[in-house]
C-alpha cells in the first residue's frame, strides 16, 4: 500500500505535464481504491493474471517484479523501467556494504523512470485529495508493511504522534 500512495506524486505530475492524455493505473484490486483518490488518474484498472494487454504509446513499470514483467510489454509500445538498484540493496542488507548514499528515496526512483517523458520530482510529498473533506492538517500513522525490513517499531509510531498532537 505503501509504495502505491507513494506513486501519487508522478501521477500527479505527468497530469500537469500532459493535462490532456489517458492516464491509467494497473494495480491490485486491494489498493484500488487508494487510486481511485488519485485526482490524475483517468482509469483504475484491476490487475487481472489473464489481461489481455492493451494499446498504450508509453508504460510504466515502477514496480520491476515478475508479474508487471509479464504484462507490461502486452499494454505498451513503449516501456520505462525502474531501477530498483537490486544489487545495491542486497550487498547494503547482507554485508551492511552502503552503495545508496547518492541515491533518491523511492518517490526520487519513480520519478527517474519518467525522466524520458520530461517529468520531475517537484519534492512534494503524496497529496490525496479526499472529495469532500474540509481541508485541514491531517497525519495518517499506518502500523504495518508486508516486509519485516518495511516495518517501523512501535516506540517510534507513539513518538511520532506525540509529536503531532
Amino acid at each position: 500500500m505503501g509504495d502505491v500512495i507513494l506513486s501519487e506524486p508522478l501521477c500527479h505530475a505527468l497530469r500537469e505535464v500532459y493535462p490532456d492524455a489517458q492516464i491509467d493505473f494497473l494495480v491490485k484490486k486491494e489498493f484500488a481504491e487508494i487510486v481511485s483518490l488519485f485526482g490524475s488518474i483517468t482509469n483504475v484498472i484491476i490487475y487481472d493474471e489473464n489481461m489481455k494487454g492493451g494499446e498504450y504509446d508509453v508504460v510504466l513499470d515502477i514496480h520491476n517484479v515478475l508479474r508487471s514483467k509479464r504484462i507490461r510489454s502486452k499494454f505498451g509500445k513503449k516501456v520505462l523501467v525502474i531501477d530498483k538498484r537490486t544489487l545495491k540493496r542486497w550487498l547494503f542488507v547482507k554485508f551492511k556494504l552502503n552503495l545508496l548514499k547518492d541515491t533518491p528515496d523511492i518517490i526520487g526512483r519513480y520519478f527517474e523512470t519518467a525522466i524520458e517523458l520530461g517529468v520531475f520530482d517537484d519534492d512534494n510529498a503524496p497529496r490525496i485529495e479526499l472529495a469532500g473533506i474540509v481541508k485541514q492538517k491531517r497525519a495518517a500513522l499506518c502500523p504495518g508493511a508486508k516486509h519485516w525490513n518495511k516495518r517501523w517499531l512501535p516506540e517510534r509510531f507513539a513518538e511520532v504522534a506525540r509529536e503531532l498532537v
